[in-house]
């Protein structure tokens, strides 16, 4: 299934996220945008109360998310897990103690860092978010490309680095190559 292919989701994400500052936008503003959505998702309310996890729309987002991100790399997600663990407990967390402030300040904030991202897309990258051509398989890849990012920064799985760089080069460059063409027809 392609919606599981690790390497051909973030072939298709860094091909729309290639310029250093572009990426560097992203990976400010994707976990903000994230983190955000999360709060706001809590709004939902319980559908079952559980101790010690409020069932949620938030942790329905979380599970649905890292069911997947484990489906597509374990140990990437593994490592993603605590991170992830903290962050649905503490959005509970804000949620239950500042309610409708704390939704309010996550939607001020959320928008912001949607405007910040188009922003990097048109400034940056001269290109239209991947959201454009896929919205699904970009707003779920997001927060994991952001954190392999990281993971590729500190020398995580090189040899997967190098091929997902030199194919998204490719693609750009098809990209490019095309865009060309219809300007000059």
């Amino acid at each position: 299934m392609v919606l599981l292919d690790l390497e051909t989701q973030l072939v298709f994400y860094r091909s729309y996220h290639h310029n250093p500052l572009n990426v560097l936008v992203h990976l400010i503003f994707v976990p903000v945008l994230t983190f955000t959505t999360l709060i706001l998702a809590t709004s939902t309310g319980n559908f079952l109360e559980l101790p010690y996890i409020p069932l949620n729309g938030a942790a329905i987002i979380v599970s649905t998310y890292m069911f997947l991100y484990y489906l597509m790399e374990p140990i990437a997600s593994a490592l993603m897990t605590p991170l992830i663990l903290l962050t649905t407990w503490y959005i509970n967390k804000l949620s239950v103690e500042h309610g409708s402030q704390a939704l309010w300040i996550a939607g001020i904030v959320n928008i912001g860092s949607w405007i910040a991202q188009f922003l990097g897309h048109g400034i940056f990258e001269k290109r239209a978010p991947a959201m454009k051509d896929n919205f699904v398989q970009a707003f779920f890849l997001a927060p994991f490309f952001v954190w392999f990012e990281l993971l590729f920064s500190l020398g995580y799985r090189p040899e997967l680095h190098q091929r997902i760089e030199e194919k998204a080069v490719a693609k750009i460059a098809k990209y490019n190559a095309e865009k060309k063409g219809a300007k000059g027809k």
